[in-house]
């Protein structure tokens, strides 16, 4: 009886640990590259400067780079080939950078706010889109009394 008991007591923690995961297969992690056939944005860039206007329209749209480039897995982006002008949502993406660009270098420099302001003004992907694909609607204007 006791070679039973204490049999048990060795053996319960064994048959109560957690089997142990599977290991995952290593994905490497995605480097960002300088850019090469840009359109919009500036060959000189860095690779940082890159990812950095990425995910400004990530954010802004609250959408994921499948949306505008081509990929195999949505989640990898070793998949994807950037280069490729096969989605109109690239196509548009690059028109509405076009817009900002022309926003934020030649017509926000005029506007003089009223009282001057330190804070430089700047459009991004957010401020018309607030994290959606299409923009809302403007609100209506106010109710005459």
């Amino acid at each position: 009886m006791r070679v039973l008991i204490l049999s048990l007591l060795i053996c319960i923690p064994a048959l109560s640990q957690e089997p142990t995961p599977a290991p995952q297969p290593e994905r490497k992690k995605f480097e960002w590259p300088k850019p090469k056939k840009t359109k919009v944005i500036p060959r000189s860039a860095s690779p940082e400067e890159l990812r950095s206007t990425m995910m400004m329209m990530v954010r802004g749209l609250d959408t994921r780079c499948i949306t505008c480039h081509v990929g195999k897995e949505p989640d990898d982006l070793s998949t994807f080939d950037f280069q490729s002008d096969a989605k109109q949502n690239k196509l548009n993406a690059r028109l509405m950078l076009k817009m900002q660009n022309d926003i934020n270098q030649k017509t926000l420099p005029k506007v003089k706010p009223d009282p001057p302001d330190s804070e430089k003004a700047q459009v991004t992907c957010f401020t018309c889109h607030q994290k959606q694909m299409k923009p809302p609607a403007p609100p209506s204007p106010p109710a005459h009394s």
